[in-house]
Order: structure tokens, then C-alpha cells, then sequence
């Protein structure tokens, strides 16, 4: 126990002592939670130490982080056992309120131990695997007359190749197909697949009060002013700015390989897109030669040439000097400029006031815009967490770190990095230098949207895709189903038992497994993102993102994305002088009430939309609309040229002819009894089939591991 927590115990006594017998019920609770959340503080700074060790060579066990996530989950469900009671009261304060609403939905802890357990285990060997998995790749220069041995490179090598070196796309798509085959292999010998994890995680939103695994990602996402459907529609707004940067991105692909690289003529091959993640578009431009052209760009690159990783940060750190400054002991405790295999661009966790949040950083002797980008993102992370915790005395673990996915904390990182890519603000630090305004405003709305535009596909496909997949199963379940009659399930489920199983059997001749999920992925990416792996193959890249193995929903940074381009608006329409402080004053108070009642007092804003974003980017779409033309060369490749537009997945859009109405009241009368009678019917079925197939799929798991 740390002195800190000691203190709170004291104060814990005096408080009982000085209220008579007993604590007010907002108090006593309220302090419980405060008091648990030490114990949550430390479980976390023993997370961040030990994958802080694994990252950097020093213990390459990560099973202390599987027994630390159990040990917390079970000191959990203690806990919310006793303030059981409280839970559903309501409380004076509109904080408690809130307090208590995060703390009895804290999401995968919520799992039955053995499925917790399966949860953390996949996840955390999958980290390990990540991180030990090697290929042998041939050396840069290989050929006939090479005398270089071939090399052995793990993930965070592979990595920096695709981010750092000059394209040679041959080596390239060697490079990326062989990582991501010999990942298969290794994840084939793991006890389970993501298949499983899908299940799991449809288990977790129901322990959370949700049916449906959209509605637990809307909930932790505090979202109520969308829903996925809305989303799409919102996104299919956008389609037609987002093909003109993917046009874009295919004229620099032609310009440097001629089209033998594009799949079909129309999708862009990951390999050439700056990462294993792929959706890095502005480092790939800037290798693609797309800005060398511009003295804005030269002005730029001129300073980067000679900086280090500490340097960018640094930087970062001045550009957002308004929002405080981060603490030395950042820069001492930080590994920047890190080579070789143990070199990943990695951000802590922020766990309490006293922890200093630390930074893993790769050197790179030839630093990019992308690398700028990152460092002030990175930063206003930072600074975002330090308001929040330490001006905010009332702040405490849950209010920084519970698991809620807050759309206006993904909006302000963004919202930062567009403000310090304005011209005017780089001029102000000396980066720009060049006599041109509109070169220089050219280079900042491409490279933003680039930036901001290009991920927002990607963070909607991996919500869809890994939503449709547990609609597949679900459909599976049924057809495996053929005994199970309505009024049975209808009975089952209004009894509140749910449909019981009377048979175990599953079908395994009828499911789906990890090869449907991985080829539903690559449909997803081919149609809403227009980008293929390097030979067309459906290959697990997905597993690359924390934020998919971890099984944490992203429509909060498609949201986000969107919502700084509505705040730039109203600062913008308002005139106002106080940027600044009012944005300090959203950031103190942290997750302690919803995004959206925040920037509803703050901003009037009131509904999320595409306008405002359109609108920045209107001189830059006016210029992709009139082609594209490359320094002495006289191609020009217009926005006709290779045209695709996405389609939708969303079967909610078809449109039915309506009937007729019936005349007479009586007919009219006994219609809505019919409708609403098969209104309740069909409600109590799908509860009952629900509940059903939820139990199949806990079936299906244990008939997977005994096969195994």
C-alpha cells in the first residue's frame, strides 16, 4: 500500500467518524470507488513496466501481463460485488452518477473467468508472437554479384523498411507477403483463433446490458447522436473526396511503377503504403516523390534532414506550449532513437499523477512529415492526460483511463496536428520559408487530408467487418438449428430462461472459421478503402492492430476525425479569441460526463457532420479536379481516370413499394392488433434466438478446443 493510498484511508476514517454513525450513501461510494482506483493505478504501472521491459529486450515474458489482468479482473468483481447495491441508484451528483455508471460497465473484466481468461491469453501470446516472430529476407542489395548474407528481421524491422527505405516495390512485396505468411503459420500453432475472440466479445456486451455487440460499442463510445448506420451514410458523403485522394495515390504509383503494381487497374497494393498497417498515406506520398516539387516541401524537409527523434518532439512540444509543457523527466525516461529490432514507436499508458508517460521512438536519419505528425499527436496525448489528472483534482483513474472511447479526446489530437500544419503557423516557427502562400496552403490541405481522410475507412471497415462476422455466425447457428421450433424459443425467452439447449451437436461441416473472416476483411478493404494485398491474397493483417486483438470498437476516431473539423468551424465563425481556454477548460474534466454534453455546452454543436470538413478541403478537391500534373513531366491524370466507388454492405437501404392502405376503421383496427401481436411475438423469438446462439457459440468454442 503507497502513501498515497494510506492518506486516503485516513481521510476514509474521518469522514465515518465525523458523520455520525454511518457515510451519506453519494459519500461512501463515492470514496470506495476512489479507493479502489489506487488499486487500479497500480495494476496499471505493472502493465506499463512489464510490456516497457518486453519492448525493450530486457524480459521477453509477457505472461506477467496475463497474471496482472486476471488479479485486477478478480479484484474487481470483489469490489463490485460490494457496491452492488448501489448500482442503478441515482445519485445527487451527476459525477457519481457517472462514476458509478463507468465502474459496473468496465467491459471484458465483466467475462466469466474462464472466457476472460481465453480473451487475455489469445491477445497476449499474440503480442508475444508479434514481437518474436523473425523472416529471412534477402539484403538490400542482393543479387548475382552481391556478396551480402541474407537477414533476419522481426516486425518492428519490417516496419521501419516499409517507412524508411527508397520504394524498390519488388523487394517490398517480398518483404510484406513473407511477414504476414510466416504470422499465419505461427498463428495456426496458437490454442485459438479470432473467430473465438469475436464470440467472446459478443459475450463481454452482453455481461455489459447490451444484446447486440453495435449497440455496447455505441454505449462505450458515449455515442447517441449516430449509430453505424448513420455512419455509413455519413462516410458515403465523403466517397467522393476520399477517391480523389485515392486517385491521387494511384497517378504516384503509376508515375513510379507504370500499372503492373495496382490490382485491377483501381486497388492500391499495401506494400507501397508506408507500413504493415497500410493506411499511413502521407509517408507514402512523401516517398512516392508526390510534394518534391514544392518549396513549401523542400522548406520542410530542410529542417527534418538534420533532426533527431527527441528533436521532433521537442518541437512538438513549443508548437503546443498553450497547453502546458511536458516534464523533463518525459525526455529522460523516454528511448528515442531506438534501432534494430527493438525499435517500435510506441506511447505509455498514463496511470497516475506521479507516472511519467514515456515514448518509444525508432531513429530514422531521413525524418518525414508523417514523423512530425506523430511527435505533436503523441504530444497533445500527453498534454491531454496531464490537464485532465493533475489540474483536476477530482479526476481520478476511471475519469482518465475507464473504458470509454471518447470521441472528443480523438478529436483534439487531431484537431492540434491541423492546427499546427496551417501555414501561418509554420511560418511562425521558421519551417516555412518560401515566398509562395498558395504552395504553402496547397501542401498543408493535402498533407491534412491525407492524414485525416485516408484512416476513416479503415476505422469503419473494422467495426463492420468484425460485426457482419458475428452476424455470419449467428446465421450459421441457425441453420444448424433445424429442430428448434418458434414457439419453443418463444416460451424459453418469455419464461426468462432463454432457449435451452437440448442437443450440443454443432454442425462443423457449416461454420465459419478463420479463412471466411479473413477474406470478408479483404472484401471490406478492397471495397471501402480501394486498397489489395500486394498479390491479392486474403492475408490476417488485421492482427497488426492493438486496437482490433484487444477488441476495442474505432467509430470514436471516425467521429473524432469528423468533430475537430465542426469545433475549427466554430472557433472560426465565432472569432473567438479564447482557442485556448476553452479548450483547457473541456480537456480538466476529463470523462467525467459525456463528449457530447461537453461540446454541447462548450461549442453548440449538437449533431456530428461532414459539412465543415468539406468545406476546409473544397480548394483542395477544386485542385485534384483539375488533374494531376508532376514537375517536366506532360502526363496529367485527371479524377475520371480510374474511377471506383465503394459500396456499401448495408442491406438496410432498399427500398420496398408500400402497399396500399386497407379502407374501413375495423380493417384498419384489426391490422395494427395483428401487427402488434407479431410485433410482441417476434420480439420474445428474437431474445430467445438471441440468447440461443449465444449458448451455440460457447458450445462451439469448447467442441474447437477439444478438437484441437
Amino acid at each position: 500500500m503507497n502513501s498515497r493510498m494510506i492518506v486516503f484511508v485516513l481521510f476514509y476514517c474521518v469522514l465515518a467518524s465525523t458523520s455520525g454513525k454511518s457515510i451519506a450513501k453519494d459519500d461512501e461510494v463515492e470514496v470506495r470507488l476512489q479507493f479502489f482506483e489506487y488499486e487500479l493505478e497500480e495494476y496499471c504501472v505493472a502493465k506499463n513496466e512489464a510490456e516497457w521491459k518486453f519492448l525493450n529486450g530486457t524480459d521477453a515474458d509477457l505472461k506477467k501481463i496475463l497474471d496482472i489482468e486476471l488479479k485486477e479482473a478478480e479484484d474487481y468483481k470483489k469490489e463490485l460485488e460490494i457496491t452492488q447495491k448501489h448500482i442503478g441508484n441515482k445519485f445527487s451528483s451527476q459525477r457519481m452518477q457517472r462514476h458509478m455508471d463507468i465502474f459496473s460497465h468496465m467491459g471484458a473484466p465483466l467475462l466469466g473467468n474462464s472466457e476472460f481468461k481465453e480473451y487475455i491469453d489469445y491477445s497476449v501470446k499474440l503480442m508475444e508472437m508479434m514481437g518474436t516472430t523473425q523472416i529471412v529476407v534477402p539484403s538490400k542489395g542482393s543479387g548475382k554479384n552481391s556478396q551480402d548474407s541474407p537477414a533476419k528481421i522481426n516486425q518492428n524491422q519490417i516496419n521501419q523498411i516499409l517507412y524508411t527505405e527508397e520504394v524498390n516495390a519488388d523487394r517490398l512485396k517480398t518483404i510484406w507477403v513473407s511477414w504476414f505468411e510466416e504470422l499465419r503459420k505461427m498463428n495456426n500453432k496458437t490454442k485459438y483463433d479470432f473467430v473465438q475472440q469475436l464470440s467472446i466479445l459478443d459475450l463481454e456486451a452482453e455481461q455489459n446490458g447490451e444484446e447486440e455487440l453495435s449497440d455496447y460499442w455505441l454505449k462505450m463510445s458515449d455515442l447517441t447522436w449516430i449509430n453505424y448506420e448513420s455512419a455509413e451514410t455519413l462516410w458515403n458523403e465523403l466517397v467522393p473526396l476520399y477517391n480523389k485522394l485515392k486517385h491521387f495515390m494511384i497517378s504516384l504509383a503509376i508515375r513510379n511503377f507504370g500499372t503492373d503494381e495496382l490490382q485491377d487497374n483501381k486497388l492500391i497494393p499495401t506494400h507501397l503504403l508506408g507500413s504493415l498497417e497500410s493506411w499511413d498515406w502521407v509517408t507514402a506520398a512523401e516517398k512516392l516523390g508526390a510534394f518534391n516539387h514544392l518549396d513549401a516541401y523542400q522548406d520542410l524537409k530542410s529542417w527534418l534532414t538534420d533532426k533527431n527523434t527527441e528533436e521532433l518532439y521537442k518541437m512538438a512540444d513549443n508548437m503546443t506550449v498553450e497547453f502546458g509543457s511536458l516534464p523533463q523527466s518525459f525526455y529522460a525516461e523516454s528511448r528515442f532513437n531506438e534501432i534494430g529490432g527493438h525499435c517500435r514507436n510506441k506511447l505509455t499508458d498514463y496511470c497516475e499523477r506521479e507516472h511519467v508517460m514515456r515514448v518509444m521512438a525508432c531513429r530514422n536519419d531521413n525524418q518525414k512529415l508523417s514523423d512530425l505528425l506523430r511527435a505533436v499527436k503523441n504530444t497533445m496525448k500527453m498534454k491531454y492526460l496531464h490537464v485532465c489528472g493533475r489540474e483536476e483534482e477530482e479526476n481520478g483513474f476511471l475519469m482518465r483511463e475507464g473504458p470509454r472511447y471518447s470521441v472528443l479526446y480523438e478529436s483534439l489530437q487531431g484537431l492540434t496536428a491541423l492546427k499546427v500544419l496551417q501555414p501561418q503557423n509554420l511560418r511562425n516557427h521558421n519551417l516555412f520559408k518560401s515566398e509562395s502562400e498558395e504552395k504553402q496552403k496547397l501542401l498543408s490541405l493535402i498533407t491534412t487530408a491525407l492524414d485525416v481522410i485516408a484512416p476513416l475507412p479503415y476505422y469503419l471497415v473494422s467495426d463492420l467487418w468484425r460485426l457482419n462476422a458475428l452476424k455470419e455466425i449467428d446465421s450459421i447457428v441457425s441453420e444448424s438449428d433445424g429442430e428448434t421450433t418458434t414457439a419453443s424459443l418463444a416460451s424459453d425467452a418469455y419464461n426468462g430462461l432463454g432457449a435451452t439447449v437440448a442437443n450440443e451437436s454443432y454442425d462443423s461441416t457449416k461454420s465459419y472459421d478463420s479463412v471466411n473472416l479473413t477474406s470478408d476483411w479483404w472484401k471490406y478493404r478492397n471495397r471501402y478503402q480501394g486498397v489489395s494485398s500486394p498479390d491479392g491474397k486474403a492475408y490476417e493483417d488485421y492482427l497488426q492492430d492493438p486496437n482490433i486483438v484487444w477488441s476495442k470498437p474505432l467509430i470514436s476516431k471516425f467521429v473524432g476525425a469528423l468533430l475537430q473539423f465542426q469545433i475549427l468551424e466554430y472557433f472560426d465563425t465565432e472569432n473567438s479569441s479564447n482557442y485556448n481556454a476553452e479548450l483547457m477548460a473541456i480537456m480538466r474534466k476529463g470523462k467525467s460526463q459525456s463528449w457530447e454534453y461537453m461540446v454541447r455546452e462548450a461549442f453548440n454543436i449538437t449533431a456530428i457532420s461532414v459539412k465543415p470538413l468539406l468545406r476546409y478541403f473544397k480548394p483542395l478537391e477544386e485542385f485534384l479536379d483539375k488533374g494531376i500534373k508532376f514537375k517536366n513531366e506532360t502526363q496529367i491524370f485527371t479524377t475520371d481516370d480510374f474511377n471506383f466507388v465503394p459500396q456499401s454492405y448495408s442491406s438496410g437501404n432498399i427500398s420496398r413499394e408500400g402497399k396500399k392502405q386497407s379502407e374501413g376503421s375495423d380493417t384498419l383496427y384489426f391490422s395494427f392488433i395483428v401487427i402488434a401481436a407479431v410485433g410482441v411475438v417476434a420480439v420474445i423469438v428474437t431474445i430467445g434466438r438471441r440468447r440461443y446462439r449465444k449458448r451455440q457459440r460457447a458450445i462451439e468454442r469448447k467442441r474447437r478446443l477439444t478438437d484441437l
